[in-house]
């Protein structure tokens, strides 16, 4: 068993779950039997893995520490759960859709979000949106106004939460070199497993459908709250529903000391089925 911190498992505002839903029928219309839809509930926006070194479970060394900077760093879970609950990044806004074929005051891994936001990432498919700072109610907005809008229209929330977990002993994923940024929100709505796959010019028709698909509509602006925010403990990192137990950061009661006895005993379920 594995962990990690997530946003939007299980319930969702109406807004954003109506815009998973929409993307997944959309990419069905297009690849049909080949798509394999996740359930709402399952579709999350991962923040920072909490991932431990399966050789020695009981030292909660952080795996991407271990593979991306060769170093045995343990992680701090009451440091993270302190810094998340009493930061001044959360709550913050996602703006997911909307992104024109255009120039925004942003670029993810220096392409537009019109590209970014959504893509095939191997046999993922992959919808994408970016924090917001925005002061009309959540949910479908109007259109920013055309043009280039300030930087700070698209403040660097998860950027700074990411990075400020190094802090605690957790290294983000896509945080491999200390230069890498990475203000990404990641929602995977699916896979692609059918045995015959797809091809490049599938592939590619898909992609600008949807992007298309998802310019056209009105931002969808949803807020991300302390509530909102969950410590999943998985077995598959898809996070089914029926085999992941997610605990909201708004409960006090989830704190270091649970997070390390759900890890350990798994870990000795684990080391006991293998003797």
């Amino acid at each position: 068993m594995q962990a990690t911190v997530v946003a939007f498992y299980g319930e969702k505002p109406e807004a954003l779950r109506a815009l998973l839903v929409a993307c997944q029928d959309a990419v069905a219309g297009v690849i049909g039997a080949r798509f394999r839809r996740y359930e709402p509930g399952q579709i999350h926006g991962t923040v920072i893995g909490l991932e431990c070194c399966e050789e020695e479970p009981h030292r909660f060394l952080n795996r991407n520490f271990a593979i991306r900077r060769q170093v045995a760093v343990e992680m701090d879970f009451g440091g993270l759960l302190g810094f998340l609950r009493e930061g001044i990044d959360v709550p913050f806004r996602l703006q997911i859709g909307g992104f024109e074929n255009r120039d925004y005051p942003f670029t993810s891994r220096g392409t537009r979000p019109f590209v970014r936001g959504f893509s095939l990432q191997g046999d993922c498919v992959v919808v994408m949106g970016w924090p917001f700072l925005d002061s009309r109610p959540a949910g479908d907005a109007a259109s920013p106004a055309a043009g280039i809008e300030p930087a700070s229209l698209y403040p660097a929330s998860l950027e700074r939460i990411r990075r400020a977990a190094q802090r605690h002993g957790v290294l983000h994923a896509y945080h491999a070199a200390p230069s890498d940024t990475d203000n990404d929100f990641y929602l995977r709505i699916g896979m692609i497993d059918h045995p015959d796959g797809v091809d490049a010019a599938l592939a590619t028709g898909l992609q600008e459908t949807l992007r298309r698909f998802l310019a056209a509509r009105p931002p969808t602006v949803v807020e991300v709250r302390l509530a909102d925010l969950s410590v999943a403990f998985y077995e598959s990192p898809e996070l089914p529903l029926g085999t992941t137990r997610a605990y909201s950061l708004a409960d006090r009661r989830l704190d270091a000391a649970f997070i390390r006895e759900t890890l350990g005993r798994r870990a000795d379920t684990r080391s006991a089925a293998e003797r």
